[in-house]
């Protein structure tokens, strides 16, 4: 089995023993109904934290972790159905994270949503060690219904199976029934930083 993941997957944006950031920790902070609509900032904090390197070795705590979903609540706050697309969070968190110092371009996934293209361009991101951007709309599997996840890994022999980062734990899918699921809109994307 062949098998890519982050450089830094085995201890990816570990707070007290989670996987990633959870939207969860916005409890008692955001109104709670914004709470479970604030996945995708969750997912671009995991993205923030991974991909500077300052930040990761200096800010590593859940309370900067919570600070940072709160300016990114403030920068692009949730609407009643969520962050519905990239269109949404792309340019404030590329403006967002230059006042941080990082200056990121995006790549969305471009091709038809079947195994082997999905596999390969998710290959092509960890392989360049940046996290990728998960976005599934009206999926039947709850942990992907109108919902953003943080891919930190892929393998496959036969097929693929993804490694994810999903509500601050650690997941496994099988990309092939994932992409089984009607659905009435999917994004993936990776940012990578601008030297």
């Amino acid at each position: 089995m062949k098998r890519i993941h982050l450089k830094y997957e085995h201890d990816f944006v570990a707070i007290n023993g989670s996987f990633g950031v959870s939207q969860h920790w916005l409890q008692g902070k955001v109104p709670k109904f914004f709470e479970y609509r604030s996945c995708a900032l969750a997912a671009l904090a995991n993205i923030l934290y991974y991909e500077h390197g300052d930040f990761r070795r200096n800010y590593l705590s859940k309370d900067n972790a919570i600070k940072i979903l709160l300016e990114l609540y403030q920068k692009i706050p949730p609407m009643p159905w969520g962050i519905p697309s990239i269109y949404f969070l792309k340019k404030p968190f590329i403006r967002y994270a230059a006042s941080k110092g990082i200056h990121f371009r995006y790549h969305s996934f471009s091709g038809p949503f079947r195994e082997k293209e999905v596999g390969e361009f998710i290959i092509k991101g960890l392989s360049k060690d940046h996290p990728m951007l998960l976005l599934t709309w009206n999926h039947p599997n709850k942990d992907f219904h109108n919902h953003w996840v943080t891919i930190t890994g892929i393998e496959w022999d036969t097929s693929y199976r993804i490694t994810v980062s999903n509500w601050g734990k650690r997941k496994k899918y099988s990309l092939k029934e994932y992409l089984k699921g009607k659905t009435l809109y999917r994004e993936l994307g990776f940012f990578d930083v601008l030297e």
